[in-house]
């Protein structure tokens, strides 16, 4: 067979052509999925514009919890957080447009780990309240208080 500039062409069967066009799309998709932090961490990077149905995607909360680690960010959370009837689009682009351009990454911070985790337990016990309490308690306690408190559950909680 020739093609219009009489070079040869190389015959293909339906089935190759087929698997050809499947890996095209699945390199395609695959481009194109962005998960719920790619989607969030684009209004400030601007690496790319979200499609209509990953602003869907988006929490809210997470949304407006992640720019609060910005001092700029905070101010501007603090506004979308007194309207609660925007569109998570208008919300996206609100903060995209906002945001100095200067800024192009927020550390998300995580969950403070507590080393001695018995400890934490057996403060919880004692004082009878919840994780965050405990751990303000322990901030605000003496040293001599935590000992006294160590002493007690020295073989164990009670």
């Amino acid at each position: 067979m020739m093609d219009d500039w009489g070079l040869g062409v190389k015959q293909t069967t339906v089935e190759e052509k087929v698997k050809l066009e499947a890996e095209e799309i699945k390199v395609e998709k695959k481009s194109q999925e962005h998960n719920v932090f790619h989607i969030i961490s684009s209004a400030v990077d601007r690496k790319f514009v979200p499609r209509e149905e990953e602003y869907d995607k988006i929490p809210p909360y997470l949304f407006l919890r992640y720019f609060a680690n910005d001092p700029n960010g905070l101010i501007i959370v603090s506004e979308l957080n007194v309207r609660k009837n925007i569109p998570k689009k208008w919300e996206y682009w609100f903060m995209r447009l906002m945001m100095p351009k200067s800024t192009r990454f927020i550390r998300f911070n995580k969950k403070e780990k507590f080393d001695d985790e018995q400890f934490l337990e057996n403060l919880k016990h004692y004082y009878k309240c919840n994780e965050r309490q405990a751990l303000e308690y322990l901030k605000l306690l003496p040293e001599s208080e935590v000992n006294r408190i160590k002493n007690i559950y020295k073989h164990g909680s009670m």
